[in-house]
This record gives structure tokens, sequence and C-alpha cells, in this order.
């Protein structure tokens, strides 16, 4: 999460497993160039070759010192698992600094900052600290690249040197130095005599144990070189000089790069799709889509028949973040590229309840993300992204079999459910052709601006910041509390643990941690080691049955259980639940309503994530091609009977029946 320059320190991960050190000694465009540090010998990269690389761990950083490694690390707490006291007073500071950047200060100093300060203190009838400790904060703060785990207290000193003096001269030197911005233009010698009479001021009242000590002049006057230019030739020369000489201008609100500013929002398409298997209409699915406000590119969508919830927010901010190296593989027949990736500085939301979440507070501070949310009921503070929507059903599905329309007397006597024929995978593969090889290469606002064009162009000189997909996955991660047990940990019934976990509950015994879990693949969980601040996994005693299975299916399961088989959960009893409701939603695909469909749809867990899961892991194989004859044989019989006793039954389908449980299994 930080940006890539000449002098940064890369260490490289090469195909037999050794590791080298790389030094970046140019930027050229979208190039990269690396020079290894022993032997001298060059390689270059283009940057989305090198995100695609940090992405999967392959290259990483090489930090200064052990503190700055340790807060770079992917495993590394995150900000939502940290306590909620140092969350609570990180939260606090981020305050101060976002009233700074939106009174647009660019120069840190106590006249500068003071306003800010005491305009934020009021607002949150706090004591207002001093401008030199918020002016720390800023420094932390951009130390990481924005994050708001530069301002937990526990990284407050990464990378700053101590300071020798105390705050009581700290503050006699800011007295000094106030002194020597004077239209008077005093010496550097006449405020340095000013701090020293300050200090022997302050001896003479205090006993000689509690004495200051006294700066040496060349420190008062390294003091003075740092601070701020324009502040020090306005203080001195006054405000129109001042302005002549450093020629200011005035700041408009507008982006001028890409990853500026990028604006959420979900809608319902205007299109009925069909299920894969058994080409019944399943409804109109969901679409939560990212476009970046300057290029108005594409930076990710997720596409299913969950409603706007906070997992499909989730999915979607991963997709836009990570980069899209999954299109040539599965997708071979679109021609260009898709270069968007990276997190956006602000993302501007609705006021939705899946974007007012705490959790979604979290994930963004983390990321270094400023969440911007719009008045309600007013979608023009967002015209990119409902613009956007616009272009999809006017472009993308106006010809399409199965469109809805707006109203009844534009529909006339089409019927879309019974002209549904596109199933939900053409349908993903569809929606990345056009983003990629129509939307994007098309020009928009008013004939001009092709996004892939500005997006190449603005990445030439503002590269997008690779971020580690490790790091993203805990970042985005549900955060619970429990507590260890003598056999793991359980969550909803299901057990988890490791030989990791083992060790950690030998040592600490049976307390209680932080852990993060994928709410759509509950096979696996993440434990925070509260001694190295690091996650590591334990999978699902019954992984066979919590493998790819998500928390609404697991629910659903648990209620049928309690409903209609008995009260105590056990392997056995998943399993026969598990089948009974496969054949539920099953034939609740086939039910005429849409509603009932669109609900099967999302137990079955017909997702964008899942289908190109599948796509990836389909190779072509005789047994594929019988399943399919099996499948779509068409026949007044009951498939059942459809095929001769000779003929091994097809495999079963679905996400419940392939995973059979023992009763023997440990749960």
């Amino acid at each position: 999460m930080r940006p890539i320059k000449e002098g940064t320190k890369l260490k490289v991960q090469q195909d037999n497993g050794e590791e080298l050190i790389f030094t970046v000694y140019g930027v050229n465009g979208s190039k990269v160039n690396l020079q290894e540090m022993i032997i001298g010998y060059t390689i270059t990269y283009s940057y989305s070759q090198l995100a695609e690389l940090i992405a999967c761990e392959k290259v990483s950083f090489l930090y200064a010192t052990d503190e700055e490694s340790k807060l770079y690390q992917s495993s590394r707490i995150d900000f939502a698992s940290s306590p909620e006291k140092h969350k609570k007073q990180a939260k606090r500071r981020l305050e101060y600094i976002n009233q700074i950047k939106d009174d647009g200060i660019e120069t840190f100093t106590e006249k500068s900052l003071t306003p800010s300060i005491q305009k934020t203190a009021t607002r949150l009838g706090d004591k207002a600290p001093n401008w030199r400790t918020v002016e720390r904060w800023i420094k932390s703060y951009n130390a990481i690249g924005g994050s708001i785990r530069g301002l937990l207290p526990d990284y407050d000193n990464v990378g700053k040197k101590k300071n020798k003096f105390g705050e009581e001269v700290e503050d006699f030197i800011a007295k000094a130095i106030e002194s020597f911005k004077k239209m008077e233009k005093p010496s550097v010698t006449t405020a340095y005599s000013k701090l020293k009479i300050l200090i022997s001021n302050y001896n003479a009242e205090v006993v000689s144990s509690k004495e200051l000590k006294q700066p040496k002049y060349n420190t008062f006057y390294n003091r003075i070189c740092k601070e701020a230019p324009y502040e020090l030739s306005k203080a001195r020369e006054g405000k129109k000089i001042t302005r002549a000489n450093f020629r200011e201008r005035q700041d408009y609100q507008k982006t001028t790069r890409i990853l500026e500013r990028a604006e959420i929002d979900h809608t319902i398409l205007d299109l009925y799709v069909v299920d894969d298997k058994n080409l019944i209409p399943l409804g109109r699915p969901y679409i939560t889509s990212i476009i970046d406000h300057y290029s108005r590119s594409i930076l990710g969508f997720n596409i299913g028949f969950e409603a706007a919830d906070h997992v499909a927010v989730t999915k979607a901010l991963k997709h836009a973040i990570a980069p899209k190296t999954y299109v040539k593989e599965i997708y071979p027949e679109i021609v260009n590229e898709w270069l968007t990736y990276g997190k956006p500085a602000k993302l501007v939301t609705d006021r939705g309840m899946e974007f007012e979440s705490l959790s979604m507070d979290d994930i963004c501070l983390d990321l270094g993300i400023i969440l911007q949310r719009n008045p309600a009921k007013m979608p023009w503070y967002k015209g990119r992204i409902e613009s956007h929507f616009d272009t999809i059903n006017k472009e993308l599905l106006d010809d399409k079999p199965g469109k809805t329309f707006s109203n009844i007397i534009k529909r006339g006597d089409y019927d879309p459910e019974k002209n549904a024929i596109i199933r939900f995978s053409a349908f993903i593969k569809i929606f990345h052709i056009w983003v990629i090889d129509i939307y994007q290469q098309s020009p928009r606002a008013e004939s001009s601006l092709v996004p892939d064009t500005w997006w190449r162009e603005s990445a030439e000189i503002y590269p997008p910041i690779p971020i580690s997909t490790k790091t993203l996955d805990i970042i985005i991660a549900v955060t619970k509390k429990r507590t260890i047990q003598k056999y793991g940990i359980k969550i909803d019934h299901i057990v988890y643990d490791s030989e990791e976990l083992f060790k950690y509950r030998c040592k600490k015994g049976f307390i209680n941690v932080n852990i993060k879990y994928n709410p759509d693949d509950i096979g696996s969980i993440f434990i925070l080691n509260t001694d190295t601040n690091t996650y590591f996994e334990a999978r699902a005693i019954n992984l066979r049955y919590a493998a790819g299975l998500s928390v609404y299916q697991h629910k659903i399961i648990r209620q049928y259980l309690k409903d209609k088989i008995q009260s105590s959960v056990n392997p056995e009893n998943l399993d026969k639940a598990k089948e009974i409701i496969q054949k539920i939603v099953d034939e609740e695909l086939n039910h005429k309503k849409a509603h009932t469909r669109a609900r099967a749809s999302r137990l079955a867990k017909i997702t964008q994530t899942e289908t190109i899961k599948k796509t990836k892991k389909q190779t072509p194989s005789n047994d594929n091609e019988t399943t399919v004859k099996v499948e779509t044989v068409s026949s007044n019989k009951p498939e059942k009977e459809s095929l001769s006793k000779n003929t091994p039954k097809p495999k079963p389908t679905g996400w419940g029946s392939s995973l059979r449980l023992g009763g023997s299994d440990d749960y």
C-alpha cells in the first residue's frame, strides 16, 4: 500500500525459490526499471505486471526498519481488530486531519492549523490539541499511505525520531519561531535570544532537577529552515508579495487524475436470466458497480441475486481494487486489456444501510479511503454512477431477450420471463465483453472521453498502488469475537481447529480472540495472534460440509433442522438437511413466481464470483459431455426413468449434494 518510486527496494522471488533484492532506478511512463543490488543486472516490468506480482506476494517491499516492515506486513492486525479505545482515539485524530484537508491547508504551521483545530474541537466538544501534535499525526498518517492505522496509538512513533527536548521546550521553540514571523523581519539571532529568555525565565522558577535544556543555535536555525517558505514569506513580506512570488491560484473542485474519486451504487438489471442447468428464469440480478470519476472507467462490479447488502459491496470493492488477471484466462475472446485496479482516494455512496455500517467505515479507514456519504434522495451528487446504470440499460440490455420495460405501455404483449433465454454464466461473460471491449473503448462525455485512453494516460503519471490479495481479504472479511474452547472455536455450530490454534490455546489458554471470516465461504476462519499481531488460519473440522458454504446457506440449513428434524445439530442431520434443501431449491427454481426463484438463486449461490470460479475449473472431458446430454435430454418421463439401468447416474450438482458427511466425523 505504498507508491513505487526511484530508490524503492523490492524483494523479488525467483522461479527456483531464491529471493533477490532489487532497487527501482527509473520509472519511465508505465515501465518500472529494477537493478539487482549485488550482481547489478537489470530487469523491466510494466506497472500491471508488477501489480500482479505484488498481489500474489511474489514481489514485496523491503523496508528501512523492523517497525516499518511489521507495519506493512500483509497479515498485520487490521483496524477493525484493534482495541475499541485505540480505534476511538484514531477516529478522533482523523477528524482533525480531515478538517485540515477540507480547509485546503497544505502548509502546517501554528497559524494555518489553529483555526481548523479549533473548529474541529468545538464540533467534537473536545479539548483542542497542540498544533505540533496534530502535525505529527499528519506525518504518521501519511507515512503509511493514508491509512487510519497510522493514527492508532501503537503506530505514533513509527519512523519518527524521539524528541530530545520535551514538550515544554518544543512550545518555547514554537513561540520563538512565531516571533521571527513578523513584518519587522527580525533576524534569527533575535528570535534565538527570545528562546533563551523564555527558557531562562522558566528555569528560574523551578528546582535545578527540573530545569530545561537549552537548544543550540544551529538546532534552532534548522527548525526555522523547516518552516513552510510560503507561510514565512507571508508573515515577513505580506500577502501581496507572497502571492506574486508563489503565483497562488484558485483551487477548483474537480478530479484531475484516476482514483481520486470513485462512485458506488446498486441497481436491479432490466433483464431476466435463466439457470445454467435447468434453463428456468431466475429473475433479475442485482449489480453493484464502482466507477472512476475522472476517466469514467468501470473499476469493478458484482452481479448476483443477493439484494444490495454489505457482502455485495465488499465483493465489488475487492473486484475494483484487485488486478483483473483472470480475464484472459477464462475469456480469451476478449481483445483488450482491463487495466483498472487500485484503491480510490475517495468513495462516494448514498445513505443506504449497507454503506452506513461500522464495518464499512472500518474497511475504508483501514484502506485509507475517505468514505463520502451524499445526502439522501439526491442522486445527482454522484452523477457518474447514475449515468453508468442508464448506459447499461440503453446500450447493453436494449435488444437482449428477457429485457424488462420501465412501464406496462412500452411492454405491450411482450413477456420478459417467457422470452428469457440468456444463461447466468453467459450474461457474466457478455457483461465482461461489453465492459472491456465496448464501454472502455467507446467515447463518453459528449463524444470526447474514451475511458481506456484516459485511464492509460493518467496511470503513466499516477500509477495505481497495488495491494496484496491476502491483505485485502483480511481487511474486508467479517470480524467477530469468540472464546477458544478445548476443541477449538465454534461459530454457529461449526467447529474450527488447526495445529497452530492448538499451540496457541496451549500457550494462552481459553481466551477471547478476534476472528475474521468470509461470509461466502465458511470453510475456514482467521484468528488474530496477539503476540505477533498477525492472523493464522483454522479450518472447519467438517470441511466437506463447510467448504464453499455461505453464511446464508448454513442459516437456512440450521433453520430447517430446527423446524423439521430436531433441535440438536450433528453432522448426520446436517447432511440429511442439505439433501432435502437441495431438492427444495430445484423445486423453487421451477416456481412460477419470479421472487421465489430469485430467493432460490441466492440459496443455490448463483453469483458472479462462483460463476468465474466454475469457469476457471472447467476442462473438456467425456464425463462433461455425458452430463450435458443427460441434463438436456427431452422426455415426458422423469429424468430417472430416461436412463437405462446400465447407464451410470450423473454426479449430483448444486452446493449441497456433493458434500457428504460421515457420521463418524468430529464436529
